[in-house]
C-alpha cells in the first residue's frame, strides 16, 4: 500500500538479479489482481516472457508449513484462519478448512459467509462486522444500545442495502467483531490489535469456561459452513451474567472445539490425519495451545511453522514453493 516500500520491494528485486547475476524463470505471485506485488508480478512475467503462477493465500499458507515440515509426499487437512485473502469465488476468505499437497488444494470447509460493511476499512473499525453479526438475530434498537456512543446507522443501511459489504469467511473479523461487543476496542489502531486485546483477556481468565453453541452444515456445494451466529447470541446473554473475561476465554475455547469438530468431520471424509494450523490468528497462544491441545489428544498429526511465522510472512514461501514444483 506504501509507494516507498513498493520502490525499495522493485529496488531489492532488482538488486538481487544483478547480484547473483540471475533472470527469473518463473514468477509467483497472490491470485489477489491489485496487490502491488502481484501487478509488478505480471510487469515482470511480461517483460522476461516467463510464466506468471498465481497462487490462492491460504493455499500459500498451507503449503508454506508442509514444506517447511518436509512433508512434501502426503496431504493434509488445513486450518488456515487469518483476516484477508481473496478466494477462488471472489469473496474474501480468512476461516477456511482446505485439504491439498504441494500441486493443489480443496476448500472443504470455511466461516459461513457474514457481510464486511466498508470492506478494508472494516479491518480497522471492529464495530462493523460486529453490526454485520448482531443483525441476524437483534433488533437496530437493541444493537443501538450496545454500542450507544458509536453512530451506526449508515452501517446498518449499508449492510441492508448491500452497499460496499463484501462477503467474507474470515475468521479474524470474528475476533474483531467479538472484541467490539465486549467493549475492547473499538477502533484497531495498528494490525490484529483488537484480536491481541481479547487475547489478554482471555489470558487472565483461570477457569475452564464453557464452549459455546454453534452449527455445522453443509452448504448446497456440499461444503461444510460454520455459522457463528449462535455463538455470538449467546455471548450477548453471556454479558449480563459474566465477566468479560470468562467470555473472552469462553470465546476463543469454542473456536477451537470448532476446529476439532471440523477437523474430524474432514477426517471421516478424507482419512488424513495431517493437521496444518497457520495464519495470523493462529499467533494468538491462548487459541494455538487449546487447538493443539485438542487436536493431539484425538490423535492428529499437528504441524506449525518453526522458523517462519504463521503471519503472512510465510506466504512468499509457499508461492515459491508451489512455483518450483509446477513450472
Amino acid at each position: 500500500e506504501n509507494e516507498r516500500v513498493f520502490k525499495y520491494y522493485k529496488q531489492t528485486i532488482d538488486d538481487f538479479m544483478r547480484f547473483y547475476e540471475f533472470k527469473p524463470q518463473v514468477i509467483a505471485c497472490d491470485l489477489h489482481p491489485n496487490f502491488l506485488s502481484s501487478i509488478y508480478a505480471v510487469e515482470l512475467a511480461s517483460r522476461y516472457k516467463i510464466k506468471n503462477i498465481k497462487v490462492q493465500h491460504h493455499y500459500a499458507h498451507l503449503i508454506s508449513a508442509m514444506a517447511e515440515n518436509r512433508l512434501f509426499d502426503q496431504k493434509a487437512i488445513g486450518v488456515i484462519f487469518d483476516g484477508t485473502g481473496l478466494g477462488l469465488d471472489n469473496t474474501i476468505w480468512g476461516g477456511e478448512f482446505l485439504i491439498g499437497d504441494l500441486k493443489g488444494f480443496e476448500r472443504l470447509g470455511h466461516f459461513k459467509y457474514f457481510k464486511l460493511p466498508g470492506g478494508d476499512i472494516a479491518t480497522r473499525q471492529t464495530v462493523r462486522p460486529a453490526v454485520s453479526l448482531l443483525l441476524n438475530f437483534m433488533e437496530k434498537k437493541d444493537i443501538k444500545k450496545i454500542f450507544k456512543y458509536r453512530k451506526i446507522d449508515f452501517i446498518i443501511e449499508m449492510i441492508e442495502k448491500n452497499i460496499n459489504s463484501p462477503l467474507t469467511s474470515s475468521s479474524g473479523r470474528i475476533f474483531d467483531a467479538v472484541s467490539a461487543i465486549l467493549g475492547i476496542c473499538y477502533q484497531s489502531t495498528y494490525e490484529a490489535q483488537a484480536p491481541m486485546m481479547l487475547e489478554s483477556l482471555a489470558e487472565e481468565f483461570k477457569g475452564t469456561g464453557m464452549v459455546y453453541k454453534y452449527e455445522i452444515q453443509k452448504n448446497e456445494k456440499n461444503i461444510y459452513e460454520v455459522n457463528i451466529v449462535p455463538v455470538i447470541k449467546e455471548i450477548i446473554n453471556d454479558l449480563k451474567k459474566h465477566e468479560k473475561k470468562y467470555i473472552a476465554f469462553s470465546f476463543h475455547k469454542t473456536i477451537a472445539f470448532i476446529i476439532l469438530d471440523m477437523v474430524k468431520l474432514l477426517y471421516e471424509k478424507t482419512k488424513i490425519k495431517n493437521v496444518v494450523l497457520s495464519g495470523g490468528v493462529f499467533q494468538n497462544a491462548v487459541l494455538l495451545t487449546l487447538a493443539l491441545n485438542l487436536l493431539k489428544k484425538n490423535k492428529f498429526n499437528v504441524l506449525l511453522h518453526k522458523n517462519l511465522s504463521p503471519n503472512d510472512s510465510c506466504i512468499a514461501f509457499g508461492q515459491a514453493v508451489y512455483a518450483a514444483l509446477n513450472i
